[in-house]
């Protein structure tokens, strides 16, 4: 059965036949030409994999669009300079949602999810299916809350936002803008554009507002369906078939990152690998870092429970923690047992990124790991 979060049945997307792909190719090229005249070779490189991405037939408005959180404020030499390569896009605010059981019959076990839970409502968004320009951003509704899922491969960040901003709900879309190679976001409501990455307002009638980040686990279908058997999943046509359990190839290149106020701080999946438990502390918020090397699952939790700060150690398959001896479940942050009121971890807003792009946006943030490749020639402090 196909569900409209829960409520009504919906069928997948349709993308219209008004907009052949012929004309939104014509765009494209001309858009790149007018590029080709005064942007540096790199902003020339994204916006041709833009280009190239494998992607279905667009929903998409010709029309350009018009040029409450823990995240730091922008620095004031920060310049908002974003470069077009897209038409803006018309939002996505349906598509089919089916059951674990079903949404199996399609999704692979070994494909890349982005999964969220939200007051006890699971929902996977399958990364094959909201990959390229066209499907980086949902409009949804889990657990009762407006959210935005969004997508950036230039950057592979998957992040979560709620939408309702000064008690308005928001209807984000792809404004077909870079800045800092990272998707830009406009909203329909007022135009207004946003950072991806820091989910702030750079331009428009919300300008320095921030979006609520919202905790997502990036994972395989298969781990996340074993950990929530009553999740539903977003299904759409695949516009994507490369992320898949064996994508993290070259594990130097990726970190999970996690921003406190004025302080920002990643850990390597290279060296997670090898440590996958780390106590840590950020800007008086103490953080546990954990990573599954096998589905490479990297998450964030507070070691605070109960008011009591936990140290954790690894014992066998789960976890220990040091002050009073209990087990918890390594993917998940539960405590281990069958007492329905055992405690859980609080999840953490972590963001998987390529190193190179949280760097670019969190320039003074600190690293943790020797084996991290930046993409650049400058290292950053350790």
């Amino acid at each position: 059965m196909q569900f409209n979060n829960g409520k009504h049945p919906r069928v997948p997307t349709v993308f219209p036949a008004t907009f052949p792909i012929p004309r939104m190719r014509g765009i494209i090229v001309a858009t790149l030409l007018a590029i080709l005249a005064s942007s540096p070779l790199g902003v020339l490189q994204e916006a041709r994999a833009y280009q190239e991405s494998k992607v279905v037939k667009p929903e998409t408005d010709a029309t350009p669009a018009t040029v409450s959180s823990h995240q730091p404020p922008a620095p004031k030499s920060e310049e908002f300079s974003p470069i077009r390569v897209l038409p803006k896009m018309r939002p996505i605010t349906d598509f089919a949602v089916v059951d674990a059981t079903e949404g199996s019959e399609t999704v692979l076990d070994d494909e890349m999810i982005l999964g969220v839970e939200i007051k006890g409502e699971t929902r996977a968004y399958p990364m094959n299916m909201i990959n390229g320009p066209f499907r980086e951003i949902l409009n949804d509704e889990v657990g009762g809350k407006a959210i935005a899922v969004t997508w950036c491969f230039l950057c592979h960040n998957g992040i979560v936002y709620a939408r309702e901003v000064h008690g308005e709900v928001l209807t984000f879309s792809v404004s077909g803008l870079l800045w800092k190679r990272n998707l830009v976001m406009v909203d329909e409501e007022s135009d207004s554009l946003w950072s991806h990455m820091l989910g702030r307002s750079m331009q428009g009638e919300f300008q320095g507002t921030v979006l609520e980040r919202l905790p997502v686990t990036m994972t395989t279908w298969k781990i996340w369906k074993s950990q929530h058997p009553e999740t539903t999943v977003g299904i759409l046509r695949r516009t994507s078939h490369r992320f898949q359990g064996d994508f993290y190839k070259a594990p130097q290149r990726f970190v999970i990152g996690f921003d406190n106020k004025s302080k920002a701080r990643a850990w390597g999946f290279a060296d997670l690998i090898k440590q996958p438990v780390l106590n840590e502390e950020l800007n008086g918020i103490p953080v546990l870092v954990l990573f599954d090397a096998k589905s490479f699952t990297a998450s964030l939790y507070s070691r605070s429970v109960d008011g009591q700060t936990l140290t954790f150690t690894q014992s066998d398959k789960h976890l220990r923690d040091r002050e009073t001896g209990r087990i918890w479940d390594q993917l998940t942050g539960k405590q281990m047992g069958t007492d329905a009121s055992l405690a859980r971890l609080k999840r953490l807003p972590g963001v998987v990124s390529f190193a190179g792009s949280w760097k670019r946006f969190y320039p003074h943030s600190t690293f943790w790991g020797t084996h991290i490749d930046y993409g650049t020639t400058d290292a950053p402090e350790q």
